[in-house]
This record gives C-alpha cells, structure tokens and sequence, in this order.
C-alpha cells in the first residue's frame, strides 16, 4: 500500500492559543454597566479512522467530523485511483492543527487508513464491450452467438467513478475472413495509464439447419 504523502505546510499555531468560533459579546450601557454578555463554543472535530476519498487530494472534511469552515481544507495527497494508504493519526492531527483546526476531540484512533474510490474494470466487461462495437458497426450480425478471445489477457482496472464512463473503445478493426480485430482500450480518468492496444479473435456462431437423418 502507498504512503500518502502530505501536500502542504500550514501556517503554525503558538502554544496554548484556541481560537473561539465567536468571542463574548458585551454590551456597555450609556452608564457604564453590562448589559448582555453571551458565548459560543465551537462543536469539537471528531477524527475519522477510515475514509474514503474520489479527488487527488484528502481534505479535512474527509478526516474530521464537524470540521466547520475548514472542511474544504486539503492537507494530504490521495492514493492513485483504486488504492489505499494509511497515515500515522498524529501525523493527521498535526496537519490539522497546522491547517487551523484547533478544537480536535480527544480520539484512541492510531491509524487513518485511506481509500480512493474507483469502479471496477473487468476483462468480461471489456469482452462485452468489443461484441457490442463489432455488433454497433455491422461487422458482425446483430443476433447469434459471438465468443471473442484476446491475444493478451487484460489485467482488471480501476476506472475514476466520476469519468463519463468506466472505459472507451477506439479505432476498432476487423478482417470478416480471419475475424481477427484490433482497438484501443481507455480507461475512463485514467490519463496515467494512457493507451491500452487490445487484438484478438472473434469468432461468429449462428443458427443453421442441419439433416437428422439420410434423405435421398
């Protein structure tokens, strides 16, 4: 599993200083005496021991409940799409405090383990998908049975669950002879792993009839 890896340094806080959502207001009377005096506490940050995350970066919304105003704060970098990492939680609430949250509950969580989301690619999905671009193009007939095989196996991949969609298919090409075929292979949010090259063989079956016995 990665390590995350923190993103930014945040201004420090001195020692022994809080910072109060609202400060005591007091209302001096032409006399001189109080009239009103009120305060306001600010609901402490709970820390979260498992999170999971969608963006490049973890925030502080993610990690702490009733993290206010700061929430939109980002602290950390994510794991890649589909992985995990976990960050020591004194590591965490030092982060927070730097970013400005001072008001952090008490918590026994010694480890903050990180998930970033992602939706699942499959080979069968990818199967699915050339039967259907061979189909959508005419290459092959739009009923009947279609196994396809590819000359390299397709490890499973991790698509960003806010991309269009899971994966594309491009520049897909078929000999109707051989019925072998060529296409490239995108992963949806997935600039870093770029073009996938896909080649196989699909193979057409279709209903035909056949003789059950002899006839002259």
């Amino acid at each position: 599993m990665k390590r995350l890896f923190k993103i930014a340094k945040m201004s420090r806080i001195g020692k022994g200083c809080a910072m109060l959502a609202m400060s005591a207001l007091v209302a001096i009377s032409s006399t001189g005496t109080t009239t009103a005096q009120s305060t306001f506490s600010q609901e402490a940050a709970i820390l979260v021991g498992n999170v999971t995350v969608s963006e490049t970066l973890v925030r502080l919304g993610d990690l702490f409940k009733n993290a206010g105003e700061l929430s939109n704060k980002a602290v950390f970098r994510a794991p890649s799409i589909g992985q995990s990492g976990t960050i020591s939680a004194l590591r965490v609430l030092d982060a927070a405090r730097r970013a400005g949250l001072s008001k952090i509950a008490q918590t026994n969580i010694q480890t903050v383990h990180v998930v970033r989301a992602s939706e699942l690619v499959t080979e069968q999905d990818i199967l699915e998908g050339i039967k259907t671009q061979l189909r959508t193009k005419g290459y092959i007939a739009a009923t009947g049975r279609v196994d396809v095989e590819l000359s390299t196996r397709i490890v499973e991949q991790h698509a960003s669950p806010t991309a269009a969609n899971p994966f594309d298919l491009r520049n897909i090409r078929f000999d109707r002879i051989s019925g072998r075929f060529s296409a490239n292979l995108f992963i949806g949010g997935r600039e870093d792993i770029g073009t996938i090259r896909l080649s196989g063989r699909a193979i057409e079956t279709i209903m035909t009839p056949v003789m059950t016995r002899n006839m002259r």
